[in-house]
């Protein structure tokens, strides 16, 4: 991004985009800190971007329609699952709102033509589409459902926005936003959005930046594949282009050999586990050694919070939904510890010299799924998969 805006002239759009705010107030800084101009890039988030397309094409009327409330998944999961979930007990809330927002809704094809019909839903090859048959078909009729319900109550999701910007954009002529599209974490973001993100160039395709990891996708609703965006260029430009593979990097700048091991571990015990849920990749190599992550337990909120002033550097990451609780209980011992504390998806793609996890796996909504982890990572069988010595082995590695 440095270098483009250095060798084009003044007049070249360039936008950063990645699912967060803080990620981008975070990318703006290192790009300002390396002599990049900030003013000639925009640095928006998903959301803000899609908000900033829809203005440029869209009425006055409708743009102050774009801004009613939509649903998302924690609407879905409180106030609409319970209403729509029936004898489809294998399938939980988040495994339906992927299908949904992945694939029925979010995809390039049904924003473009429409909703997936159950036979074309149920066509999806399996490498796309990793939900068994018989679960797909449970699937679609919850989805029918759930259809039923957004017509009676007027509601909208983030799939219907998505699809009538594009509809929008498809029937403006010679339309371009940008020259060139950076985008970060964008194992994150829908087809549908990565479709956008390609006409906001023009349909330039070449100017269009991706980078992610498959493996790290934190939002819910995404089944990401590399393999699709290079399905998405072919199909948007009727075949006349093809991107060239992915280039996978391994090199890790940002975490010595101490966390990565551990890390990697982790990730091996998890392809295990779940075969086929992300592109297994080589294991990151740091360029430093290192000591390997404590881990604490029965530690008080007091105790917390006296690590938290020692070290101003110091941040606590948790899951998003536990983070006002936790920054209640440590404002009793440590009142300014609240702007220590980081949600899991927030602090996504962001780099701290010191960071602690708490109570990641206890606060889990479902008890039973804490007691499945603990299987997982505790399971001699699970912990050595890879059968060789060295980085990711579970026999000269332990988690703890």
């Amino acid at each position: 991004m440095l270098r483009d805006s250095q060798m084009y002239d003044s007049g070249t759009n360039q936008l950063f985009v990645a699912r967060t705010h803080r990620l981008c107030k975070y990318v703006k800084g290192i790009f300002e800190g390396a002599g990049g101009d900030a003013k000639r890039v925009n640095f928006l988030s998903i959301s803000t971007f899609v908000q900033h397309l829809f203005e440029n094409v869209a009425a006055k009327d409708e743009v102050s329609a774009m801004t009613r409330p939509v649903v998302d998944f924690k609407f879905f999961s409180t106030e609409i699952w319970p209403q729509i979930k029936g004898k489809e007990k294998e399938l939980d809330d988040l495994a339906v709102w992927t299908q949904i927002r992945s694939f029925i809704k979010g995809s390039w094809d049904a924003a473009v033509h429409g909703i997936l019909s159950k036979g074309d839903y149920l066509g999806l090859p399996r490498e796309r589409c990793r939900l068994a048959q018989d679960k797909r078909e449970d699937a679609y009729a919850i989805f029918m459902r759930y259809k039923i319900l957004l017509e009676e109550k007027g509601w909208l999701d983030s799939m219907d926005k998505t699809t009538d910007l594009i509809h929008k954009v498809l029937q403006t002529k010679n339309f371009k936003l940008y020259d060139k599209i950076y985008v970060d974490e964008v194992q994150d973001i829908t087809q549908a959005e990565i479709g956008l993100l390609f006409l906001a160039t023009g349909s330039q395709y070449d100017g269009l930046f991706l980078a992610g990891d498959p493996a790290q996708a934190v939002s819910q609703g995404v089944d990401f594949r590399f393999e699709e965006v290079r399905s998405l260029v072919y199909t948007m430009s009727g075949g006349k282009h093809k991107v060239e593979r992915w280039e996978k990097l391994y090199r890790n700048f940002r975490s010595h050999e101490g966390i990565l091991r551990v890390s990697n571990l982790v990730l091996d015990c998890l392809h295990n586990a779940f075969p086929g849920a992300a592109v297994k990749l080589p294991f990151d190599q740091g360029l430093t050694l290192g000591p390997r992550p404590g881990l604490l337990q029965s530690v008080t909120f007091e105790e917390l919070a006296r690590l938290v002033k020692a070290n101003e550097r110091l941040r606590i990451l948790t899951r998003d939904e536990h983070k006002s609780a936790l920054c209640a209980e440590l404002a009793v011992h440590a009142p300014g510890a609240k702007n220590n504390v980081w949600g899991i998806v927030e602090a996504k793609g962001l780099e701290f010299t010191d960071c602690v996890v708490v109570d990641f796996f206890s606060t889990m909504a479902d008890p039973a799924m804490q007691k499945t982890w603990k299987n997982l990572f505790l399971d001699p069988q699970a912990v050595a998969v890879s059968g060789k010595k060295g980085r990711g082995s579970g026999t000269k590695f332990p988690l703890a």
